[in-house]
């Protein structure tokens, strides 16, 4: 090529890259955005390390530019999804983003500059060393995050994986809010709440974290799994990364899996010498299968690598396939699920790889049951793991998978069932006496053991232990974790039962025959031991099947989470409230037990809803609320209520040293006709525990239309709209909005002789007399819609329908209430206009809809102003507007609601455990009939409207209003 053919084909070459760069301005122009030609400039390293090579090239676009905040992106299309997508993302991060167009060319050109600096991305990526972070207790975490500026994110960052390193948990979730995200660590098996940060800070570590797992920024509508390391001085911490969308922001969780853990050998786990004698016994076999059975979070992992390293040895191949692989061992072959590379092809190409040993993480279908089964028979020793309760159900478990009868003897050696329990802090656990009927059911429950379990059944239980908290635990009361265990061994009985076809109950039996120690006993006697606590024991195993069929009597109380009355403790307590007689005087002689359960029988018997213990200045009260009235029903000494609160903790399952924080907990009533179920809630107050106990299993909570927070006017277009005998009634807005309530109000009011009431429930909340109520049960089939169907032959007068979920269902309660019938029911949405458009898409055509429905009602709960300690003030002139709005609304309030407007702030006392707060209460907006046809252009009051007036009122302040709905 000569010089000058080679001078025109650049001269075309520039006049065609001119020709694509006015194309690319006229694009800008267009937009209303910069142009740049990139080429002409220099590209910052610290531009191009805000967004990752690979995840620049997805969203086709470069940061070309950063100062400070201010950071310069280059597109190509401005209207690309992935470019918009990732732009959006970055302005969460707290970045102020200028946008241009640039040519393809310009975009190349910029790419090539990020071999400069992909050595330090692939750092960022995979590896974060926090050696050097400042070291701050958990306790501590959540100020200290408030303290570091949002651009700080590393330091962020690194703060809260140093805290959690530091305190040993082996989990930590961020949690997107409404407004801000929580930060909890799972510590010993028990989540705590440790930080609340804004959302600002929590996209900001969304992002850092993110890039550190190699998870994709732009992806936030999917679930995403990666790995990173940590490294804290000379330890290299492993962790597993998590992402899961959500209504506010994604979840993150990340499983830190601690090296020490591997270091675990079988006499560390907490097995019994028995135990530990069977299983290194079976460990000797050259083939058979150990399963290792339990629920998410029981240790079976552990167990498992123990059982690995038990048999590591240069004479012997051992190979692993693994989901994933948590922690690495020297000596063996780990390999590792994919997409190709499942349990069941996995395992059957690691057999061609002569191994002596395989572990194998878990059996989740038939293939690989058979094969493993298989492998156990020849000559392989195979470890795995199984969900199953406990151990006896593992058999039965087994044959649903595939397993036939006669082989699993043949191949199954031993199965050990387990949980974890945390260990009590040696330094502060503290010791106690047990009350005399505690001793007798723990000696009782011992009494089932055979003399072959080896354990020495104790004459008497002198004394327990039980947490309490100090520096050295983080003031947890617990350090670490332990396995409970039970170990069945395939002993020729065991094999009988298996082969004569008989079910768990019957190898249950048979093997605690044997000598087997129930998972619960062994338990038990570590709480004996001082290693954990009894109320741990009962928390971890408590709800076990067995336990409550085989021991119902033993662990009626305490143990079952509930309280029995006898017929003759039935009389007394009758005799006390017909003849009006002291129970001071009936309860002194009585343990702390039987007082609480004859003060909820006696609670019960008396019609009440509610039992109430309230610790005063010098004297304990316990009152019962009866037909919406408290009365006192008796009182003891101040001195007595820590003793009788902590009861009833243990009786709910709660923690009895934790004294500052609100705890809810539920247990059962158990009279000779009749079981209750109690929900128990415990509140910290200026006198020390109040507790507070709903009866659940009384004929009527206390419902009514004037105590749920109408306003004069909606109550009235309400009891007007009751009045009609057909149609449809809809309470829309979020969970936990108080729908249910608001709708068992209204049945109330129409609940009268002569009317016919069916509900159909998910599950049942409020017990009406003259109600006929069903809950729906999904296993059965018995969805709403099959109840409606199947109950509108019995032809109510009123229907109430828990919740339209789906066409099938929305499409009978339009059916319902356009045939003769009066319909209540919920639909999930924000507000009223959200409603229509809803139930359009469930297939309901806006003829019937307007045909149909008689009121839709939106609502919300907002905390009532603590009136011990509300505070007045002149309210800031900014919210005239939304005053007047809501006073043209609800003109009769307009004469007592005048400028300058006052409204009330909340403070915080002792009455509220200084919340500001006591209380919740409704506010709704209502849209009758007459307004639905067009009801973009409606005039009605909204929900901020009536919201704003109950600010007016003093019932409860803009803060909440605020926080409730989002303004």
């Amino acid at each position: 090529m000569d010089d000058l053919t080679q001078k025109r084909e650049e001269q075309i070459k520039n006049l065609w890259q001119e020709s694509k760069e006015r194309m690319a301005e006229d694009i800008a122009e267009k937009h209303n955005l910069l142009y740049i030609n990139l080429k002409k400039i220099n590209i910052a390293p610290s531009a191009l390390e805000v967004v990752p090579e690979e995840q620049a090239k997805q969203a086709n676009l470069v940061v070309f530019e950063k100062i400070g905040n201010l950071i310069k992106v280059g597109v190509i299309n401005p209207e690309n999804k992935n470019s918009i997508r990732l732009i959006e993302q970055l302005k969460t991060q707290n970045f102020k983003v200028v946008v241009y167009v640039i040519t393809e060319e310009s975009l190349n050109w910029a790419w090539t500059f990020y071999r400069f600096i992909k050595p330090k991305l692939e750092k960022l990526t995979n590896f974060i060393d926090v050696s050097q972070t400042k070291l701050v207790e958990f306790s501590g975490l959540n100020q200290e995050l408030l303290n570091y500026p949002t651009e700080e994110v590393t330091a962020l960052v690194s703060l809260i994986l140093k805290s959690a390193i530091n305190i040993d948990a082996s989990d930590i979730h961020i949690e997107p809010q409404e407004d801000t995200a929580l930060i909890r660590f799972r510590v010993d098996g028990v989540l705590y709440e440790v930080a609340e940060i804004d959302k600002n800070k929590y996209h900001t570590i969304l992002a850092r974290l993110k890039l550190l797992s190699g998870l994709k920024l732009n992806i936030t509508t999917s679930p995403q799994n990666g790995r990173f390391s940590i490294q804290d001085q000379n330890v290299i911490f492993d962790v597993r990364a998590s992402s899961l969308p959500g209504p506010k922001g994604e979840f993150l969780v990340f499983r830190l899996l601690n090296p020490k853990r591997t270091a675990f050998g079988l006499k560390d786990l907490g097995l019994r010498d028995r135990d530990l004698k069977l299983l290194e016994g079976v460990l000797m076999s050259p083939n058979g299968m150990i399963l290792i059975t339990g629920p998410t979070g029981s240790g079976k992992t552990t167990t498992l690598y123990a059982l690995v390293k038990s048999k590591i040895s240069p004479g012997i191949k051992i190979i692993t396939i693994e989901d994933p692989i948590e922690y690495r061992l020297l000596g063996i072959n780990q390999t590792q699920v994919s997409k190709d590379y499942n349990f069941e092809n996995g395992l059957k190409s690691i057999l061609r790889q002569d191994p002596d040993v395989i572990m194998i993480g878990e059996m989740r279908d038939k293939d690989t049951v058979k094969t493993a089964l298989q492998a156990s028979l020849t000559g392989h020793l195979v470890f795995s793991t199984l969900h199953t309760n406990e151990a006896s159900g593992t058999i039965a478990r087994l044959v649903e998978l595939g397993a036939e009868r006669n082989i699993i003897p043949q191949s199954l050696k031993v199965i050990v069932a387990q949980r974890l329990v945390r260990r009590l802090c040696p330094y502060c656990k503290e010791e106690y006496e047990p009350t005399l009927e505690m001793k007798e059911k723990i000696i009782e429950a011992f009494s089932i053991l055979s003399p072959k379990s080896g354990i020495k059944i104790p004459k008497t239980i002198e004394r327990l232990y039980r947490a309490r908290g100090c520096d050295k635990c983080h003031f947890l009361g617990y350090q670490s974790q332990i396995g409970i265990f039970e170990t069945l061994p395939i002993t020729p009985k065991i094999t009988q039962e298996i082969l004569r076809n008989h079910g768990e109950d019957d190898i249950r039996r048979t093997a605690i025959d044997e000598g087997m120690v129930p998972l619960f006993h062994d338990g038990l006697l570590k709480a004996i031991e001082g290693i954990t606590s009894l109320e741990e024991v009962t928390r971890v195993a408590g709800d076990i099947d067995y336990i409550s069929k085989n021991y119902r009597e033993l662990f009626s109380q305490t143990l079952l989470r509930g309280v029995k009355i006898t017929k003759e403790e039935e009389k007394s307590i009758i005799s006390i409230i017909k003849e009006k007689k002291n129970w001071e005087e009936y309860l002194k002689d009585l343990s702390t037990d039987r007082q609480i359960a004859y003060l909820l029988a006696g609670a019960i018997k008396s019609r009440a809803t509610d039992l109430h213990f309230e610790p005063e200045e010098k004297q304990f009260t316990i009152r019962i609320r009866i037909d919406g009235v408290l009365h006192e029903m008796t009182k003891f000494d101040f001195s007595e209520a820590p003793r009788i609160i902590n009861s009833l903790k243990d009786i709910s399952g709660l923690k009895t040293e934790e004294t500052q924080k609100i705890q809810e907990g539920r247990f059962r009533v158990i009279l000779p006709d009749k079981t209750y179920d109690i929900r128990l809630s415990i509140l910290p107050s200026g006198y020390g525990e109040s507790a507070s106990l709903r009866i659940l299993g009384s004929e009527i909570e206390i419902l009514d239309l004037d105590k749920i927070g109408l306003l004069p006017t909606n109550k009235t277009i309400i009891k007007e709209t009751l009045k009609d005998t057909v149609g449809l009634i809809l309470a829309s807005g979020p969970t936990s909005s108080g729908k249910t309530t608001t709708l068992f109000a209204m049945l109330k009011e129409l609940n009268k002789p002569g009317v016919k009431i069916i509900t159909v429930e998910d599950p049942i909340e409020y017990r009406l007399p003259g109600v006929n109520q069903t809950q729906i049960n999904g296993e059965k089939g018995y969805t709403f819609a099959n109840a409606l169907r199947t109950l509108l032959r019995q032809n109510p007068n009123i229907f109430l329908i828990g919740e339209i979920r789906d066409k099938e269902t929305a499409e009978m309660v339009w059916q319902a209430s356009l045939t003769g019938h009066l319909v209540l029911s919920t639909i999930h949405a924000n507000d009223s206009l959200e409603i229509i458009p809803r139930i359009k898409s469930l297939g309901i055509s806006s003829a019937d809809i307007l045909k149909a429905t008689r009121l839709i009602i939106t609502q919300r709960l907002v905390r009532v102003l603590c009136t011990h300690c509300k505070q007045e003030m002149l309210a800031p002139p900014e919210l005239n507007p939304y005053f007047e709005h809501a006073l043209k609304m609800y003109p009769e309030y307009q004469k007592e609601f005048k400028k300058p407007y006052k409204i009330y702030t909340s403070q915080g006392c002792s009455h509220c455990n200084f919340t500001g707060y006591l209380g919740q209460i409704g506010i709704f907006e209502l849209v009758p009939k007459e307004k639905l046809e067009n009801l973009e252009k409606a005039q009605y009051p909204k929900l901020i409207d009536d919201a704003v007036i109950k600010v007016l009122l003093g019932i409860t302040s803009w803060e909440e209003i605020k926080r409730v709905l989002g303004i």
